[in-house]
């Protein structure tokens, strides 16, 4: 409605401290607050009226939703759903003792993500408010099977928009029909029925001279003029969740919603603010890899004295303060704001996330006759290999001609260097490193060491045919104008492309004018107008680098509106396909969009894509139907979808997983003549205006960066979801770092592990109100599924806990971790006490 500072202006002035007043004045009059932000901002304004505050909480009129804001949820990661009730309904209890909020706002956007119930249920939240959905009440339920009361009043806005400033009749008339459809509708689970008075940033209504006289009505007119005696339902201020209260002992006689519903206003957040969801899915990865290494350095020191908690705090509360308002009326101010939350998450977290690794690392005992030590670091939840990537600063007379890298036992590792800079002397100041780093230990750590060596690989670029082949012991690729032609897995011996109207990771345009940004019943597909694509222009190919660890080649291209470059990264030890994506020079012309294509699936292939907790599989993992309302469109149809770590496509024989650093992707088609069956495409930027009739244009002008993976496998998501995430979860590394007096660690080691492929790790933190530790995981599959949690630190006390820390049940456990049976599609939350 304007920039965050008016916002919170205006929600003090012309909402929460008028309401005070009434309430003080009205002890019949009821208000629910949205959300704990809003109540927060207000507090930083008026600390002093916080006991007032807390008294009409206290005596049940006054009502906080539960969330610190109202989310894109399928934007959110996973660890992000959880913190939106920490920093809701957790701060809540801890700073307004007594105040225990149940439900979760979010009648504006219309989507739900597909564990979004198990997260509510499981912070103890059992209502949701929603909207742009139809009338109603349901029993909305996760895969696990948990499931809270959703009550929908159609479109929020219409009591309000209905009701207030029309004269009387026409007002009793609404409310009596509305009433009427709404018994019928929930098949009378209750008499009572809630009008939900609100629009965007409205004030506390009173309704008093319609409520007066319609309380007080006791005849009405007949046609002939004469009058009969009239009986009216009494109407009376209310909070949700007092009536929700009382259909809650209904919910099984309640029509069952479950599955995704994809958000239909994806394009307001990834094509049209590339940067800032580049800065968010950033720190979506160092923001837990920072607790969890935090939490390693602390168990180490055995004490959590310098444990960065308020660090931590500040950061997860930058990166949900982001919510669905992006644009609007000054919205060049709220878009920066909103970006720079992300970057101060991404930031912060990374300077924690360092100060951690140098911590751990200057434990490891590194004898310096071995060279100078790096030491790899893996922030999953099991072993793996991956490039890694750093440059170093070596001191002044250290090596001269080159260095090469050998493991601890003294093996030599494949090596590509490039020196950056020299000393005065001429000897090497910086260097650039890229290696694999192998078998990294889960959640652990592998050393390596540098020495100085006669040798410097180099590498000059090297022309090469538009026909030309890159191969190594995995992938043969073929390469063409625009982008690759066939992949061939060489292992399982088959093509991973569909030749047609695309090559794998071509990038075409389309005309984008969609309801600016807004798409208020589904995604407006973009349309043929300036169609063009990557292989109408001619490129020359160029191998820029080679050696022992990888090969890129280069592709360079000029397009009407920007200049394109392609980097096709193929390793010699990995079987993994890097895909980098540059537009150089973009101009920022009106209603273009940008997109790669990945034709990798057949007619018969099933396409699956991660969301927060849970993988969605399009056609089987959605609500049934349509969401009802103005949102007539079958919702397994919806698309673009919103994606986390990777989406992938799977046939009968063979499986291919794209990791992607763009949130947003298609999976049919859109041009004319579409092409028989799945083509994957990230939407890279798209040009458009803000929803708000003031609001700014997204337009981004400059240079844009993207980055992708590939990897096949054997068919089934399943077989590629580790790989997915690893590709954006990349190996962290410091080197040089001199062991200390508390040097006592061996050259390698795993500080926690999971012995099951389908149970995963979401964090490892300090707990919040004591020296404890929380881990999280969660099993993405519909099995149960038994596991053991292994900590290198002695565990005392094992208990399970809710997502908000609350102690559930004490589990058996041993010295040395726990043992779990994680059920179908469950999240389990552990609270262990360290043996110190």
């Amino acid at each position: 409605m304007d920039s965050p500072e008016n916002c919170i202006r205006d929600r003090d002035e012309k909402i929460i401290t008028p309401l005070l007043a009434i309430m003080k004045n009205d002890p019949a009059y009821c208000f629910d607050l949205e959300d704990v932000l809003c109540l927060r901002e207000y507090l930083d304004r008026h600390p002093d009226r916080k006991g007032e505050i807390s008294r009409y909480i206290q005596e049940g009129r006054l009502g906080i939703g539960a969330s610190f804001n109202q989310p894109y949820e399928d934007l959110c990661s996973a660890e992000m759903l959880v913190r939106q009730f920490h920093a809701g309904k957790r701060w809540l209890r801890t700073h307004f003792p007594g105040c225990n909020p149940r439900t979760y706002w979010n009648p504006d956007v219309p989507g739900r993500t597909l564990q979004m119930p198990q997260v509510m249920a499981k912070s103890d939240v059992k209502y949701l408010t929603m909207s742009r959905f139809s009338k109603g009440l349901y029993s909305w339920l996760s895969p696990d099977g948990s499931r809270i009361l959703a009550f929908s009043p159609g479109h929020y806005g219409d009591f309000k928009a209905r009701v207030e400033g029309t004269d009387f009749e026409r007002a009793a008339g609404y409310i009596a029909s509305a009433s009427t459809d709404w018994l019928k509708s929930t098949r009378f689970i209750s008499h009572e029925v809630p009008l939900l008075s609100m629009s965007d940033m409205s004030g506390p209504d009173r309704y008093d001279t319609f409520l007066a006289r319609w309380n007080t009505l006791t005849h009405c007119a007949n046609d002939d003029g004469s009058l009969a005696p009239l009986s009216l339902p009494p109407v009376r201020p209310s909070r949700i969740e007092t009536y929700l209260d009382a259909v809650v002992p209904h919910l099984d006689g309640m029509p069952v919603i479950d599955g995704d519903r994809p958000n239909i206003w994806l394009y307001i957040h990834g094509p049209t603010h590339h940067k800032a969801i580049s800065a968010k899915r950033e720190a979506d990865v160092s923001l837990p890899a920072a607790e969890i290494f935090s939490t390693v350095d602390a168990l180490l020191a055995k004490s959590f004295a310098s444990y960065p908690h308020r660090e931590l705090n500040e950061a997860w509360e930058a990166q949900l303060y982001p919510d669905h308002g992006w644009g609007g009326k000054n919205g060049d101010i709220t878009d920066s704001t909103f970006k720079a939350k992300y970057e101060t998450a991404r930031d912060i977290s990374t300077r924690v996330l360092s100060r951690s690794l140098v911590s751990i690392a200057s434990r490891v005992k590194t004898p310096r006759a071995s060279g100078l030590p790096i030491v790899v670091f893996n922030s999953l939840s099991w072993q793996r290999s991956g490039p890694v990537e750093m440059t170093i600063t070596l001191k002044a007379g250290v090596a001269r001609d080159g260095v090469s890298l050998y493991s601890a036992k003294g093996k030599g590792v494949p090596l590509q260097s490039e020196i950056v800079q020299r000393h005065p002397d001429g000897s090497i100041r910086s260097v650039k490193l890229v290696f694999v780093a192998s078998d990294v230990p889960s959640v652990g750590y592998l050393t390596y060491y540098l020495r100085p060596s006669s040798e410097m690989q180099r590498t000059q670029p090297v022309p090469l045919a538009g026909d030309a082949a890159i191969e190594n012991s995995f992938y043969r690729l073929e390469l063409a104008g625009g982008g690759v032609r066939q992949i061939l897995d060489k292992e399982m011996n088959e093509l991973l492309l569909t030749q047609g109207k695309f090559l794998g990771g071509e990038l075409f345009t389309m005309q984008s004018v969609g309801e600016d940004a807004g798409e208020w019943d589904e995604p407006q597909q973009p349309t043929m107008e300036g169609f063009d694509k990557l292989s109408n222009h001619p490129v020359s190919w160029e191998r820029v680098e080679s050696g022992p660890v990888r090969e890129i080649v280069e592709g360079r291209y000029t397009m009407q509106h920007a200049s394109v470059v392609q980097r096709i990264i193929l390793y010699r030890m990995i079987k993994r396909i890097d895909l980098e994506v540059s537009l150089l020079g973009w101009d920022g012309t009106r209603y273009r969009e940008f997109r790669l294509a990945f034709p990798v699936g057949n007619d018969g292939s099933q396409v699956a894509y991660e969301v927060p907790f849970g993988v969605v599989e399009i056609g089987r993992s959605e609500m049934k139907g349509s969401a009802g309302e103005r949102y007539k469109q079958t919702v397994a149809r919806v698309r673009p979808r919103a994606i986390q770590h990777w989406i992938g496509s799977s046939g009968q024989r063979i499986g291919v997983t794209l990791s992607s650093s763009v949130a947003v992707w298609d999976y049919r088609d859109p041009t004319d003549s579409a092409t028989v069956g799945p083509l994957l495409q990230p939407v890279l930027l798209a040009s458009r205006r803000s929803c708000h009739g003031a609001g700014p244009w997204y337009l981004q002008q400059g240079d844009h960066h993207y980055r992708f993976s590939l990897t096949s496998h054997e068919a089934g998501w399943q077989n590629g979801q580790r790989q997915g995430i690893e590709a954006n979860t990349p190996l962290l590394a410091v080197a040089d770092i001199s062991s200390d007096a508390r040097a006592h660690l061996a050259e390698s080691g795993s500080f926690l592990s999971i012995d099951s492929d389908a149970s995963l790790l979401s964090t490892m933190k300090k707990a919040e109100d004591d020296n404890t530790v929380i881990v999280r995981v969660y099993n993405t599959t519909g099995m149960p599924t038994d596991c053991r949690v292994t900590l290198s630190t002695p565990v005392r006390k094992a208990e399970e806990t809710n997502l908000l820390e609350d102690a559930i049940h004490t589990m058996p456990h041993s010295v040395r971790g726990v043992a779990l049976t994680a059920g179908k599609y469950a999240i389990t939350t552990m609270k262990l006490t360290p043996q110190w």
